[in-house]
């Protein structure tokens, strides 16, 4: 890959800077790596030194990259154009921003409510901010903060970025917070009990990454300082966690150019007209409850109508229709979760269901389309049957579920039923 490293401040005559180590691996994997110090407008560009013209990218350049990586956190942004960046990302691209430490959040509202779209804040603009100092750590005697992977309950994506790593260090951890993002780790803290009393009885975990998909692109949020030597090098699972998160995000983009987002397009087969089956499920809406409930509810029935969909014999499920047939339509589910607009609702549908699962519908092989049908917009996911297991997080708690097809309901399967199913249906 070829990857822009924005580095903390000035530093092009500087022999050893900071994330030298971050570098080192990235080249070391094969990856192209140039170093500058900021990006900016085209436009301004054009007033530049010659000594800032080798330190200050123009924001033209950027289609260049596969990704990018910021080194030095908000601070660091703040000398770069975030809108450029912006754009970059929905056009496809990947950013990593790490390092973030409390005099680069402390007295920059302004500049945290321009990087919610970035990093999950609120869509509908309520004042939030997407990071802030927790309380204090047990450092270990390199102030780093290890993160054990053991025992997370991953699944899909997420597990297999830290299949094989025991654990993966920060510095000065941050607490994440965000809405419409996705928790990409939430790990247990080794060096905060390891020298407690309580080391038996304590639990405790924190998410120390986060990941929004919004456009075509992967924003990436490190809660903590990455870029360290001392901290990126303290244990082997940094860099291997670094490249594999590199790696997947470039496989699911590549994925989604393949498989375009589609609204309006006519599929094969008027699937609206059929009667639910082993291989076909109606929803009337993907989030707004009609009849009481909580929208959690609605969402979860969805989710695991799709993903008893793949793991029995594929199938389709519609959404917008009610299950006796009536075109109920889509449009109060769309004001209700998409604020009126059609692309914001798929992008809602998206960033759920990838919440849930683990991973983009692409990647599952799920394609969803809309279609107009006597004047009522309908959502229509065709669902294949899975060669692998799919799984979903439960309604209130992260705990992977498995559902298949048993006629035309939908059913959990767990301990020996579910063992015998995997082993038979999954060969």
């Amino acid at each position: 890959m070829n990857i822009l490293f924005i580095r903390r401040m000035f530093l092009r005559n500087n022999g050893e800077f900071r994330a030298s180590a971050v570098v080192q691996s990235l080249s070391s994997n094969g990856h192209e790596v140039r170093l500058m110090s900021a990006v900016w407008p085209t436009e301004r560009c054009q007033e530049l030194s010659e000594e800032l013209e080798l330190e200050i990218l123009s924001s033209d350049e950027l289609s260049a990259f596969d990704a990018i990586y910021v080194e030095g956190g908000y601070r660091t942004l703040e000398s770069s154009s975030i809108k450029d960046l912006e754009v970059y990302v929905k056009n496809g691209g990947i950013l990593l921003l790490a390092d973030n430490d409390m005099n680069a959040i402390q007295g920059q509202d302004s500049l945290i409510q321009s990087l919610n779209s970035v990093f999950g804040g609120r869509p509908d603009g309520d004042p939030w901010s997407p990071i802030k100092i927790d309380e204090n750590f047990s450092m270990d005697d390199q102030y780093n903060i290890r993160f054990s992977t053991k025992g997370m309950g991953l699944v899909g994506f997420e597990r297999e970025l830290v299949e094989g790593i025991e654990e993966i260090s920060v510095g000065s951890p941050l607490v994440l917070k965000a809405s419409s993002a996705s928790y990409l780790l939430t790990a247990t803290n080794l060096s905060s009990y390891l020298q407690s009393d309580i080391y038996q009885d304590f639990y405790g975990q924190r998410a120390w990454a986060l990941l929004n998909h919004f456009g075509l692109g992967y924003a990436v949020l490190i809660g903590g300082r990455f870029t360290d030597r001392i901290t990126f090098s303290a244990v082997p699972g940094n860099a291997m966690w670094l490249e594999r998160l590199l790696v997947q995000l470039s496989h699911l983009i590549e994925l989604e150019n393949v498989q375009p987002n589609r609204m309006n397009t006519k599929i094969a087969g008027d699937v609206w007209t059929i009667i639910e089956s082993r291989t076909h499920e109606k929803k009337s809406t993907a989030f707004k409850p009609l009849s009481g409930g909580a929208e959690s509810n609605i969402v979860h029935s969805l989710a695991k109508s799709i993903a008893a969909m793949c793991n029995t014999d594929g199938g389709t499920v519609v959404i917008g229709q009610a299950d006796d047939g009536e075109l109920l339509g889509l449009q109060e589910d769309i004001e209700f979760k998409g604020k009126g607009s059609a692309d914001g609702y798929q992008l809602a549908i998206r960033n759920t269901l990838e919440t849930k699962f683990g991973k983009t519908l692409e990647l599952l092989g799920v394609q969803l389309d809309f279609v107009d049908v006597e004047d009522k917009k309908l959502g229509i996911f065709t669902c294949p049957a899975s060669k692998e297991p799919v799984y979903t997080r439960g309604e209130k708690d992260k705990e992977p579920l498995f559902y298949h097809r048993d006629g035309n309901a939908t059913k959990e399967l767990k301990g020996p039923d579910l063992v015998e199913y995997v082993k038979t249906r999954f060969k």
